[in-house]
C-alpha cells in the first residue's frame, strides 16, 4: 500500500517535525511504531534530498567515529546501526579491509581492483576476465579503492586528460597520449563535471558558422557535403536552423 493513503496530512507533518528535530527514520518508526520504510517514503515525498541528506549525515557519524579510534561493534550500538551497513560505509571509503573468506574471490577482487586503478574501466575488466560488470562493481566497492596504491596515478592521469581535453576540444588527442579507449575518457571527463558534449558546442557553432558562409557565397549544397564532409539533408537541416536557407520553388 502506498504511504499516501496509509497516512493523513497531520501524520506527514509529524514525521517531517520529528526528522527535523534530529531524530533518525530509524528513531521515528520506534516512536511512531510504524516501518522505517513508512517513514523514508514519507520523507522522499516531503522532500527527496531530506533522505539523501541522512544518509550523508549517516556516513560521516560511522567515519567519524571511526577515526576516533571506535570499533565497528561500539559504532553499531552508539548509531544503532547493523554491522553490516558500518562496515560497508567503511569498505567503501578505504578504512577497513573486507576479510575473505575464499581465497579466490579474495584474489579475483584484488586482480580488478588492480586493474581499475591502473586506469581500466569497468566494462572493459568484464570483458578481460570474462566477468559481469555488476561484480566488477561490487568488488572494487569491497576492496576499497582509495586505498590502492595506483590511484594517485590514476588522479594524476586523469588530470591530463581533462587538460589535453581543454586545450584541443577533441577526445582523440586524449585516447592517443594516454592508451585509454573513447569511453573511457568520455566517463572520466564526464565525473570531472566537464562533459564533452558542452566542449563541442564552440565547434559545431564553427562548424555551422562555415556551412552558412559557403552556401550564401553560392556554394551548392553537394559540394558543401563533399566538403564539410556531411550529407545533404543535414546541410539543409542546419541552414534552416540558422534561417539561411532558401526554398526552391
Amino acid at each position: 500500500m502506498k504511504t499516501s493513503r496509509n497516512f493523513g496530512e497531520e501524520k506527514h507533518i509529524k514525521i517531517v517535525n520529528l526528522y527535523k528535530q534530529g531524530l533518525s527514520s530509524l528513531d521515528i518508526a520506534h516512536l511512531l511504531q510504524i516501518s522505517r520504510s513508512q517513514v523514508d517514503s514519507v520523507l522522499k515525498i516531503r522532500n527527496e534530498f531530506v533522505f539523501n541528506f541522512e544518509k550523508k549525515k549517516r556516513d560521516q557519524q560511522i567515519i567519524n567515529l571511526f577515526e576516533q579510534g571506535k570499533s565497528v561493534k561500539d559504532i553499531c550500538k552508539q548509531l544503532n546501526r547493523c554491522s553490516k551497513t558500518v562496515k560497508t560505509v567503511l569498505i567503501a571509503r578505504g578504512l577497513l579491509i573486507k576479510k575473505y573468506k575464499n581465497v579466490k574471490i579474495r584474489k579475483r577482487d584484488e586482480t580488478i581492483c588492480q586493474l581499475y586503478s591502473d586506469g581500466k574501466s569497468m566494462s572493459d575488466i568484464a570483458k578481460e576476465l570474462e566477468l559481469c560488470e555488476t561484480t566488477v562493481y561490487y568488488a572494487v566497492s569491497r576492496i576499497g579503492i582509495s586505498r590502492l596504491p595506483g590511484l594517485l596515478f590514476r588522479n594524476e592521469r586523469n588530470k591530463k586528460i581533462i587538460e589535453l581535453i581543454e586545450e584541443n576540444k577533441n577526445s582523440k588527442v586524449a585516447t592517443e597520449a594516454t592508451g585509454l579507449n573513447k569511453t573511457s575518457v568520455c566517463d572520466i571527463v564526464r565525473y570531472a563535471g566537464k562533459p564533452l558534449s558542452k566542449i563541442k558546442e564552440d565547434k559545431i557553432k564553427k562548424r555551422n558558422i562555415h556551412i552558412c558562409q559557403f552556401y550564401t557565397q553560392g556554394m551548392p549544397i553537394g559540394k558543401i557535403a563533399k566538403k564539410i564532409k556531411m550529407q545533404r539533408h543535414t546541410i539543409r537541416r542546419i541552414l534552416r536552423s540558422e534561417g539561411v536557407y532558401v526554398e526552391k520553388k
